[in-house]
Protein backbone atom coordinates (compact mmCIF):
# COMPACT_ATOMS: atom_id res chain seq x y z
CA UNK A 1 0.00 0.00 0.00
CA UNK A 2 2.89 2.26 1.03
CA UNK A 3 4.58 1.93 -2.56
CA UNK A 4 0.86 2.99 -4.38
CA UNK A 5 1.51 6.31 -2.43
CA UNK A 6 4.63 7.21 -3.19
CA UNK A 7 4.42 5.87 -6.94
CA UNK A 8 1.49 8.67 -6.77
CA UNK A 9 3.57 11.09 -5.13
CA UNK A 10 6.47 10.71 -7.43
CA UNK A 11 4.23 10.61 -10.69
CA UNK A 12 4.14 14.31 -11.36
CA UNK A 13 7.62 14.76 -11.44
CA UNK A 14 8.43 11.35 -13.32
CA UNK A 15 6.01 13.29 -15.96
CA UNK A 16 7.97 16.22 -16.31
CA UNK A 17 11.08 14.43 -16.73
CA UNK A 18 9.71 12.45 -19.46
CA UNK A 19 8.26 15.91 -20.98
CA UNK A 20 11.49 17.52 -21.26
CA UNK A 21 13.19 14.15 -22.84
CA UNK A 22 11.02 15.03 -25.62
CA UNK A 23 11.64 18.51 -25.74
CA UNK A 24 14.94 17.73 -26.07
CA UNK A 25 14.27 15.04 -28.62
CA UNK A 26 12.23 17.68 -30.59
CA UNK A 27 15.30 20.48 -30.41
CA UNK A 28 17.98 17.85 -31.33
CA UNK A 29 15.57 16.51 -34.56
CA UNK A 30 14.91 20.04 -35.19
CA UNK A 31 18.67 21.65 -35.35
CA UNK A 32 19.31 18.37 -37.43
CA UNK A 33 16.59 19.00 -39.99
CA UNK A 34 17.61 22.58 -40.42
CA UNK A 35 21.38 21.99 -40.60
CA UNK A 36 20.42 19.73 -43.53
CA UNK A 37 18.86 22.61 -45.07
CA UNK A 38 14.70 22.27 -44.74
CA UNK A 39 13.25 25.64 -43.97
CA UNK A 40 11.82 27.32 -41.38
CA UNK A 41 8.66 27.80 -42.77
CA UNK A 42 8.36 24.44 -43.53
CA UNK A 43 9.43 23.09 -40.38
CA UNK A 44 6.66 24.72 -38.62
CA UNK A 45 4.55 23.67 -41.03
CA UNK A 46 5.26 20.08 -40.44
CA UNK A 47 5.28 20.50 -36.57
CA UNK A 48 1.85 21.71 -36.06
CA UNK A 49 0.36 19.20 -38.79
CA UNK A 50 2.11 16.47 -36.73
CA UNK A 51 1.14 18.11 -33.72
CA UNK A 52 -2.77 18.44 -34.94
CA UNK A 53 -2.62 14.69 -36.11
CA UNK A 54 -1.41 13.98 -32.39
CA UNK A 55 -3.94 15.79 -30.77
CA UNK A 56 -7.00 15.30 -32.62
CA UNK A 57 -8.24 11.98 -31.18
CA UNK A 58 -7.61 13.05 -27.83
CA UNK A 59 -9.66 16.33 -28.43
CA UNK A 60 -12.39 14.03 -29.72
CA UNK A 61 -12.54 10.96 -27.59
CA UNK A 62 -12.68 13.95 -24.52
CA UNK A 63 -15.53 16.16 -26.02
CA UNK A 64 -17.47 13.21 -26.76
CA UNK A 65 -17.13 12.37 -23.19
CA UNK A 66 -18.04 15.85 -21.89
CA UNK A 67 -21.09 16.25 -23.96
CA UNK A 68 -22.21 12.65 -22.65
CA UNK A 69 -22.02 13.59 -19.34
CA UNK A 70 -23.80 17.59 -20.16
CA UNK A 71 -27.02 15.31 -22.19
CA UNK A 72 -26.71 13.16 -18.74
CA UNK A 73 -26.94 15.91 -16.45
CA UNK A 74 -29.49 17.71 -18.40
CA UNK A 75 -31.97 15.17 -18.37
CA UNK A 76 -32.10 14.55 -15.22
CA UNK A 77 -33.76 17.75 -14.64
Amino acid sequence: MELVGSWRKVMPYMAMVFLQFGYAGLFLLSVASLRQGMSHYVLVVYRNAIAAAAMAPFALWFERLISRIRESSLASY
